[in-house]
């Protein structure tokens, strides 16, 4: 600013003469000022860029936490939930054979006493049997006990008259997040 003053004096008391060197001083210097300003603008705008990069990164990562937490509170809920429904089922299926096999006892007895040439004992054990010293009632708590207990999957799948179809996953595209962030 000193120096446009400087010149605008000269121009009125007509010394020409220095105008054409200060006009090309002033000039220079004005380059050199809007390449300053112009360094100093990229940069902040680099900062500010940065910045913003680095906000977003970290809303990013908290969005994805948070998702990740209620997935996994809602699973943990799901389970507790199912969890006495399943105890159910099982308590079920235990009273479903132990019913079941006293029934067979039942129906067994009152066939030995219609036909009286057989004993209950011969008919129902033969004497290599390992088994022959078990009652039909043990026999049938401990063959309910282990079915319910031999894997972790519910008694009423292993019913060998259940005749579930094969479940085949759905393909589907991967479908991630994308993002203007390049990492």
């Amino acid at each position: 600013m000193n120096m446009r003053e400087m010149l605008q004096k000269s121009i009125k008391s007509q010394k020409f003469d220095d105008v054409s060197a200060l006009s090309a001083q002033i000039e220079a210097v004005e380059k050199e000022e809007a390449m300053e300003a112009a360094s100093r603008m990229q940069s902040d705008y680099r900062a500010a860029d940065k910045k913003l990069h680095d906000l977003y990164k970290n809303e990013l990562f908290a969005i994805d936490g948070n998702h990740d937490t209620k997935l996994a509170t809602f699973q943990r809920q799901r389970l507790i939930a199912i969890k006495p429904l399943e105890q159910r089922v099982e308590n079920l299926t235990r009273k479903k054979e132990e019913y079941l096999c006293t029934q067979k006892r039942l129906s067994t007895s009152s066939q030995f006493s219609t036909n009286s040439t057989m004993t209950p004992k011969s008919s129902l054990y033969s004497r290599n049997s390992p088994s022959s010293r078990m009652t039909p009632s043990s026999r049938c708590v401990r063959t309910a006990r282990m079915a319910s207990t031999s894997r972790n999957v519910p008694v009423f799948l292993n019913n060998p008259r259940l005749v579930i179809p094969n479940v085949s996953p759905i393909k589907r595209n991967n479908l991630s997040m994308t993002s203007p962030i390049k990492y």
